[in-house]
């Protein structure tokens, strides 16, 4: 530390931790250990290292939150008719602590939700600001199951990015296959976590509905 008010006190420390809680959004939680250096002065900071994700969970949403539309007021009994109520602007402040954090995971990250259940291994890399963060990178399936009309369908493949924006909405790109009749149906799962959308196809090719028509039942449309 040194002790400087005209350069806001410059400093750097460096820290090593275990069992620390590094992200805790409404979607995506993670635990782990490393150590990572906090460096810069009372007025900016930047927090850097590296850290071993022991522990997360990415949940995919049931249903999503409806959107709030703004609403424009125009103040009717006032001085003047037409006058609109615009909330005063606060003076912006500028966020103290910067990112750039590197975060790999050997396995146990989780995705849940909508009938999957699966485990992951990657890297992704965290930066931006303390007010927007944004998370970069991406994640590997290591196992996993999706169960969908009654069937269980077991991962194959997949690949999880995280596009940097700073409410995450990460991809999703997981292909499953599940064996009936006759035939092997290959299951697609493919979009943002918001609304991922789902392709059926089977090997030999077949129309979707006579798919689903021996996944359902076990025999063709016909019958």
């Amino acid at each position: 530390l040194e002790v400087d008010p005209e350069k806001n006190f410059p400093f750097q420390v460096g820290l090593t931790f275990e069992k620390l809680k590094i992200l805790r959004h409404d979607w995506v939680t993670a635990k782990g250990k490393g150590r990572v250096q906090l460096k810069g002065s009372f007025s900016r900071a930047v927090l850097s290292g590296d850290v071993q994700v022991e522990t997360g969970e990415l949940r995919i949403p049931e249903r999503l939150p409806p959107d709030i539309h703004e609403l424009e007021v125009t103040e009717i009994n006032g001085p003047d008719p037409l006058m609109r109520n615009h909330p005063e602007k606060t003076a912006e402040v500028n966020p103290y602590l910067d990112f750039d954090l590197r975060l790999k995971s050997a396995g146990h990250f989780f995705v849940r939700g909508r009938g999957l259940e699966s485990e992951w291994a990657g890297e992704i890399r965290l930066t931006g600001t303390s007010d927007e963060p944004a998370i970069t990178g991406d994640l590997s399936v290591e196992r996993g199951r999706f169960n969908f009309l009654d069937r269980r369908f077991i991962l194959t493949q997949g690949r999880i990015t995280f596009n940097g924006i700073s409410h995450p909405s990460p991809f999703l790109d997981v292909m499953a296959q599940s064996s009936a009749k006759d035939m092997t149906a290959h299951l697609h799962l493919i979009g943002p976590v918001r609304a991922p959308e789902i392709k059926l196809s089977s090997e030999p090719p077949l129309p979707t509905d006579e798919v689903l028509s021996r996944l359902l039942f076990g025999r063709s449309m016909n019958r």
